[in-house]
């Protein structure tokens, strides 16, 4: 009965300090792309029972029949023109609290997962069963501390881990305000990088400028390891200096010239799971391709090589998105 009494007055709450972007969201859908405001689909809830949930639409309006049964990928280039801004504010969740007020689903709790990602991705997953336990949340464990599209296993890891500390009201209250204060930051931060693009855009841009302003992250702590593709494992690694990456390719630098082709990469950085944190060392491991070569100046020794990455396991796809990418909320 208490949790119950949470969730409306947590709804209502929330509700009131959202409706300027309740007012405001659906006239930039609108003015920026053609379809409806609102998306509606169908997700597993409690005890695996049916239901409908809503959101603001993000994507075009053939986005779903283009997916099917995956998920949405950042290459996929499916999104309306605020859509990216609406998913990584999380904005486009606002209309769920409407799914609160029906009981649908709890303020807090594991994500609501489609039918067909379920079937396909996470039926023989260990454990997932468990969050058919309780209701599904507005606001997620997993989607908190990992960034989209990582692996199931780990969410559904992330979500277990919370689920068997079970339920409590003064932990559910704690973790929402934290989110939306986590929340509050990444749009601050958002908003200001898309209005220095919007002061420093050019008008006329290629498919290739497209591509080269993919986001891209600086990480001045973080080093790269290589070793040629068909080197034996006990052969020295090259030290390297990663100077930038996106979601493609990485840009790294080293000391003198190599003949780099084909490379197993590791990448290390120290970096927090979440702020409070001490920070300790994440390790990434990668299978890399070069694809540009940059030879030095002449009063300088140092080459960089652009090297199109691909994570070598699920595993190291979600830690090189959090730790590298730096995409997840937290």
């Amino acid at each position: 009965m208490a949790h119950g009494v949470l969730n409306i007055a947590a709804s209502l709450t929330l509700l009131l300090l959202a409706l300027p972007f309740l007012i405001l969201i659906p006239i930039l859908i609108k003015l920026t792309s053609r379809g409806a405001v609102f998306y509606t689909g169908t997700r597993l809830g409690l005890h695996k029972q049916l239901f409908t949930i809503y959101k603001f639409r993000t994507l075009r309006p053939d986005a779903q029949q283009i997916i099917g049964a995956s998920l949405l990928q950042e290459r996929d280039q499916l999104e309306t023109p605020i859509g990216a801004f609406l998913r990584d504010t999380k904005l486009d969740e606002l209309p769920q609290i409407l799914n609160v007020l029906k009981g649908d689903m709890n303020i807090v709790g594991p994500r609501p997962e489609r039918p067909e990602i379920y079937d396909h991705l996470c039926r023989k997953i260990p454990g997932y069963d468990a969050r058919f336990d309780v209701k599904p949340g507005l606001i997620g464990f997993a989607q908190l501390f990992t960034p989209h599209g990582s692996p199931k296993r780990a969410r559904s890891l992330i979500d277990s881990f919370y689920l068997i500390r079970g339920c409590r009201n003064r932990h559910d209250a704690t973790f929402f305000f934290y989110t939306f204060w986590l929340l509050g930051l990444k749009a601050m931060r958002i908003s200001g990088r898309l209005v220095l693009d919007l002061i420093g855009r050019v008008h006329c841009r290629s498919h290739h400028q497209e591509r080269r302003e993919l986001k891209r992250v600086q990480s001045r702590d973080a080093r790269a390891y290589l070793r040629p593709f068909d080197a034996s494992p006990d052969a020295p690694e090259i030290p390297c200096r990663l100077l930038n990456l996106n979601r493609e390719a990485i840009l790294i630098q080293c000391d003198d010239d190599r003949p780099l082709t084909r490379v197993h990469l590791r990448l290390e950085r120290h970096a927090r799971n979440r702020p409070g944190q001490s920070a300790k060392r994440r390790i990434v491991h990668c299978e890399g391709e070069v694809s540009i070569t940059r030879t030095p100046a002449a009063a300088n020794h140092h080459w960089r090589y652009v090297l199109k990455v691909k994570p070598s396991t699920p595993l190291n796809e979600f830690k090189f998105r959090k730790y590298f990418l730096k995409s997840g909320i937290s």
